[in-house]
């Protein structure tokens, strides 16, 4: 087998030296060792063309694999062999800050050489300066296309993982590839980071009908901690919207954009909810850069669709499952947030064993055993439904109903053009009309219209329906900030699910009594949290140290999407203060 190594540089100087050793005290050595200086300006270029000649190392772009595929033009192809033909030559992809095992090459190349159908091999990634710390052995990627590793913080290396073979994706440090799978693909795509490139690389090589293994006999040095090496949160969004977009199916495509759009909304209220505006600019910039970037998006799914030979259901079975995600974010918060000394015994809280080690087997690992609880959310599914049964039985000439007319409530009018102009215009139409400013509340109706394809009157008759169910979600959510027992939940919830208040405004179609008694628990949550009033998972009560609340709200990809529950206090805030619907606000069908 020929193989060419390429190391990229781009900074790293305070490691490329350790890596060019290692490079060199391979057990099997490279066939042609390149350069790519990466616009360094550290040196990095000089130490480069130091070890290895001035004639095998290039100026290259930025980008990762623009890089790679600069160096391979310095030297010509090798030719065609028994040992070095199409399915001979190899590319040995090595950053700056990654630094091989002397028998990692030698792994690599025995793990391609039992299976012929791998085109891709990565290595075990450890740390720098801890190389009994983990970074990952393999990638995953979620159904959102978020790269993950699925490794705690600080987890030793003992071997549990080294019986991982196929995965997702590699890392691009120590990516030991096919040469002529790389041209058939055309490398990295330039429009991503590295840390997504890697990703989105083995993404379409599997789609091509090619194997991608993890040898975790092959080990790698890496700097993990470098900025080059963590992407900002603008960048990992982006990549992770434009990942979904170029792999998407037609159909799914349209779905996919507006599943973004929306996503980067939400985050941008989130980041309002949690006092880190920055945050949830970022995330919604970086949304709306992804879905305007038409030109390279279009161009990235040509590219995929040519090399693609098989269906994209295919890569299913090596992506991380749903729940294998949740409990590696759930494990995660709960290491960093919850202490030791408050889940103890048998869960229920209670400290019966002695304070200092006794050396008890019962007294001394007590605080190990934790109550074993189902999905905490079960409660509110179950709440929510009785309550949309009752709901429905209770008003069964609406379902189907064309408008709801009665008490305080008119049929609206029929398009969401006339709503709008409700709302905003400052002539009001009563007789021959008269100055006045719109209803506020009319806002609120275009939005329930909106969400029901453009009906307003059959989304004010959906509310009503739905009306308990939604308020019961609600006390569900503002309680789960206050505790963690399930009772106390199910009892809030059907509390207000079956408040007077809920049930008078519905009989007496008072709409904005109704939307109001839906949106208060989210508008109190959202105020809980801002004050750092709400219990931080993991923990049996409230948490009021200060800054632990708002850490736990922070939404990233090794979190689980705890502050997902809790909408903008923006909106909660407009809807308590509109007003009930005036008789100029809504009009009689004819």
């Amino acid at each position: 087998m020929h193989v060419t190594a390429v190391v990229v540089a781009h900074g790293g100087a305070a490691h490329l030296p350790r890596t060019l050793a290692a490079v060199a005290a391979q057990r099997r050595q490279p066939d042609v060792v390149l350069g790519a200086d990466s616009r360094s300006r550290d040196g990095s270029g000089e130490l480069l063309r130091e070890a290895l000649g001035a004639g095998a190392v290039a100026a290259a772009p930025e980008p990762f694999g623009a890089a790679v595929a600069t160096a391979l033009q310095l030297v010509p192809r090798p030719v065609d062999s028994p040992s070095s033909g199409p399915a001979g030559e190899w590319l040995w992809l090595l950053r700056a800050d990654a630094a091989p095992h002397p028998g990692a090459l030698a792994e690599l190349l025995l793990a391609v050489e039992r299976a012929p159908a791998v085109a891709v091999a990565g290595c075990k990634q450890v740390a720098w300066d801890e190389p009994r710390r983990l970074v990952d052995v393999g990638l995953f990627s979620s159904r959102w296309a978020e790269r993950l590793a699925l490794i705690d913080d600080d987890e030793q290396d003992q071997g549990q993982y080294d019986d991982r073979s196929d995965m997702f994706a590699v890392s691009a440090a120590g990516m030991l590839v096919r040469r002529d799978v790389w041209d058939a693909l055309r490398g990295f795509d330039r429009a991503l980071p590295t840390t997504a490139g890697d990703l989105d690389f083995c993404w379409r090589a599997r789609l091509a009908g090619h194997r991608v293994v993890v040898v975790p006999a092959a080990r790698m040095l890496t700097a993990a901690d470098r900025p080059e090496n963590d992407p900002t949160p603008f960048a990992e969004r982006r990549a992770e919207v434009y990942l979904r977009l170029k792999h998407a199916s037609p159909l799914g495509l349209p779905l996919q954009w507006l599943a973004a759009l929306f996503g980067g909304l939400w985050s941008l209220a989130a980041g309002f909810i949690t006092k880190e505006p920055a945050a949830g600019t970022a995330r919604l910039g970086a949304a709306l850069a992804a879905l305007t970037g038409l030109a390279a998006l279009a161009k990235g799914r040509r590219r995929a669709a040519r090399t693609r030979t098989v269906a994209r259901r295919t890569v299913r079975g090596v992506r991380a499952t749903r729940e294998d995600i949740w409990n590696y974010r759930r494990a995660h918060l709960e290491s960093e947030y919850s202490d030791g000394d408050r889940v103890i015994g048998d869960g229920t809280g209670s400290d019966d064993a002695p304070s200092e080690p006794t050396g008890d087997y019962d007294h001394d690992f007590a605080s190990l055993a934790v109550a074993v609880r189902g999905w905490s959310g079960t409660g509110a599914v179950v709440v929510a439904g009785l309550a949309l049964v009752c709901s429905i039985l209770a008003l069964l000439p609406f379902l189907g109903a064309e408008a709801v007319a009665g008490g305080g409530l008119l049929p609206v009018a029929a398009s969401l053009g006339t709503v709008w102009r409700h709302a905003t215009s400052w002539w009001v139409e009563l007789g021959s009309g008269q100055p006045g400013h719109g209803d506020p509340f009319d806002l609120v109706v275009w939005l329930l219209g909106a969400v029901s394809a453009g009906n307003p009157n059959q989304a004010v008759a959906w509310t009503l329906i739905l009306a308990p169910a939604l308020a019961a979600l609600g006390a569900w959510g503002f309680a789960s900030a206050l505790t963690s027992h399930r009772w106390p939940r199910i009892a809030a919830a059907i509390a207000w699910a079956a408040a007077p208040a809920l049930q008078e405004a519905s009989a007496q179609g008072r709409l904005g009594a109704v939307v109001a008694q839906i949106a208060l628990p989210w508008a109190a949550l959202g105020m809980l949290r801002a004050v750092g009033a709400a219990r931080i998972r993991g923990t049996v009560g409230i948490d009021r140290r200060p800054g632990r609340a708002r850490a736990a709200c922070r939404r990233g990809p090794r979190q689980p999407p705890e502050g997902s529950h809790s909408p903008s206090r923006l909106p909660a805030r407009r809807v308590c203060s509109a007003s009930p619907p005036s008789s100029s606000s809504w009009r009689a069908s004819p």
